[in-house]
């Protein structure tokens, strides 16, 4: 993968990724009788107690697939109670028993896969609904790398891949959802799925 360090995302950089600075049970909506979740994310309902190949189901808004469901995905930060008070972008403790992992998996109800549901477990656990995103942070020769907020601010999902001319291999149903602007978030870091790396701030 060339000269860049690659790691697991911090747990902040992983729900910023997924929630993409929304409030939403889930990043396509509220989905609070899970009618959705079928088009977004594999899961106990409808995985068939597989996992599945990533990218059949529909992205986020930042093109980011399987962020909820599918397999669970460890998180760098050591397992804690979240501190009191805002926090800007933590990183967990410095040492721990169990890493946090996230998203939910293909033997997880629906509830299990929302965007704020956290797990742990011992990193020495291997699993078939666990697995893992890779991230890595710009350099200084990357600032000016295309960044989905250029193109999002305050755009509806299906305007951001118009704009962006087709990045996007499959089509974003949640069209009600809107982009947050750039100036209204506080997220950290870059994040990656599959061949694809998104700063994210």
């Amino acid at each position: 993968m060339g000269y860049r360090t690659f790691r697991l995302p911090t747990e902040s950089e992983w729900e910023y990724a997924c929630r993409m600075g929304t409030t939403m049970a889930f990043y396509w909506d509220e989905d609070s009788n899970y009618s959705q979740i079928g088009d977004y994310a594999w899961y106990s309902g409808n995985s068939g107690s597989r996992t599945h190949e990533i990218g059949t189901k529909e992205p986020n808004g930042f093109g980011l697939f399987d962020m909820s469901g599918n397999v669970w995905e460890w998180c760098q930060d050591w397992y804690d109670s979240y501190l009191s008070g805002h926090q800007y972008d933590p990183t967990g403790k410095g040492e721990g028993s169990n890493r946090v992992k996230r998203g939910g998996s293909w033997n997880n109800n629906a509830r299990n896969c929302r965007s704020a549901n956290r797990n742990r477990n011992n990193p020495d656990n291997r699993n078939n609904n666990i697995g893992f995103r890779l991230a890595f942070s710009r350099t200084p020769r990357e600032k000016d790398i295309f960044s989905p907020f250029e193109l999002a601010r305050s755009r509806t999902i299906q305007e951001y891949r118009e704009e962006s001319k087709g990045i996007f291999p499959r089509r974003a149903s949640n069209r009600k959802n809107r982009m947050p602007d750039k100036d209204k978030i506080t997220g950290p870091g870059l994040v990656s799925e599959s061949r694809r790396f998104w700063p994210v701030k």
